[in-house]
Parts: C-alpha cells; structure tokens; sequence
C-alpha cells in the first residue's frame, strides 16, 4: 500500500506516517530479515522505508491502511501496460467491491477450508521434488510453480496443466509491463 500523497501525516484514528522513517537498507539484513521481521511484529504499528511506500505490521495498522484510501492507495502501483488496472489489487474502495463480490465467493472460509487437503498435497508435491537434495532454487521449485498450482486447483483443473499455464503466464505480462516509480525507489534502497 502507498500512502496518498495529499493525505500524509496522522489521520484523526491514528497512524503518524511523520514518524519512523527508517531507510530501507538499514531496516532489513537481507541475508537473514527475520530478527527485523519479529521485532515489526512486536512493536505493531507502521513505518515508512521509503516516501510513498507504508509496512504495517499490527492487525490495527492494517485495518486502519485499508479503511483509509484516501491516504493509503493501491491505485497506479502495478501497471501493466494495459487501460485497466491490475483487479482487484489496483483498484481502491468502493470501486472494487464490484470485482470481491465477484471473487469473494471463491475464497470464502468454507471454501478455503474445503481445498486444504489439496493445497497441502501440492505443498508436499513440489518439496518432494527437491527435500532429498537438501536445498532448492526456490523460486524456480516453489515460489512460482506452487501458487500457480493452486491457482489451477481452485479453478477445477488438472495439476497436468501447470506447465502449459506456466509457459502461458510467462508471456504475460507483455514487454509494457512497468512497475510504480515508488517500488523502483523500493529496488533501489535494497540494491536490486
């Protein structure tokens, strides 16, 4: 989420995003991130790493960023070279509440319930894959292939058709894909 540019500083419910601005290279070894990661969660709240770019890191912080477009915005982060934004992730109330009454359905507690067996059939599927090895690249064994997997199960398909949908998805986003000047700033900070 980033915060809007017209409402910056404390809102009348509580986050003060004047305080805490600790640059983003100092917040994270990202060698090891979770000691920083632990300490977020101890001390709740919100801090600004970088202008324009708010982590919250306490259910209250994160009730109180998604109750407040009007200074914490989704819109315009992930462009991808099309007219239309990103759905639902690009779009702010109450303009998406039209696309999660469509989506909400899929991803109701019962219905999330119902898939757990086969999203930890898939988990143990591709960690089978590299455990006896020790070690994985685990972008390439995991972190694409699993969600996309689930992605099929909860669409009804066959996981025979995750390497055609990969090779799908892999050709989208087109060469107009373009990522927000605020997340380039992100990139920058932490050197990538």
């Amino acid at each position: 989420m980033t915060e809007a540019e017209a409402g910056a500083g404390k809102a009348a419910t509580g986050l003060d995003m004047t305080q805490g601005m600790e640059p983003l290279e100092e917040m994270f070894d990202l060698s090891d991130p979770r000691p920083r990661y632990a300490r977020m969660l101890e001390e709740g709240g919100a801090c600004k790493p970088v202008d324009g770019f708010v982590i919250a890191s306490s259910r209250s912080a994160v009730n109180e960023v998604l109750r407040d477009p009007g200074r914490f915005t989704s819109e315009g982060l992930v462009q991808l070279g099309d007219v239309r934004p990103l759905l639902p992730l690009s779009v702010d109330p109450p303009a998406h509440l039209k696309y999660r009454k469509i989506l909400d359905p899929l991803f109701a507690p019962k219905k999330m319930d119902a898939a757990e067996a086969d999203i930890a059939e898939r988990v143990d599927h591709f960690m089978d894959a590299f455990v006896e090895r020790g070690d994985c690249d685990f972008t390439e064994e995991f972190a694409v292939p699993f969600p996309s997997s689930v992605f099929l199960g909860l669409m009804g398909l066959p996981l025979e058709e995750l390497h055609p949908f990969l090779r799908l998805k892999r050709r989208h986003p087109p060469a107009g894909w373009r990522v927000h000047a605020r997340h380039e700033r992100c990139r920058r900070a932490i050197g990538r």
